[in-house]
């Protein structure tokens, strides 16, 4: 996939950067930084997925 857009209104930006999913081994890869949302904020991520129920 080239391109992840999400037209939910619920989601919050953290931080940006770049993403790489391994679907073979469940696994994804974030890294890098955005010029408009800052670098890629690995412990606030770990913050908000504790708080989704699935």
């Amino acid at each position: 996939m080239e391109k992840f857009e999400i037209e939910d209104f619920e989601w919050e930006m953290v931080g940006g950067g770049h993403w790489e999913m391994d679907d073979d081994k469940k696994i994804l890869i974030l890294s890098g930084a955005s010029y408009v949302y800052g670098r890629f904020a690995p412990s606030r991520l770990h913050e908000k997925i504790r708080t989704v129920d699935h």
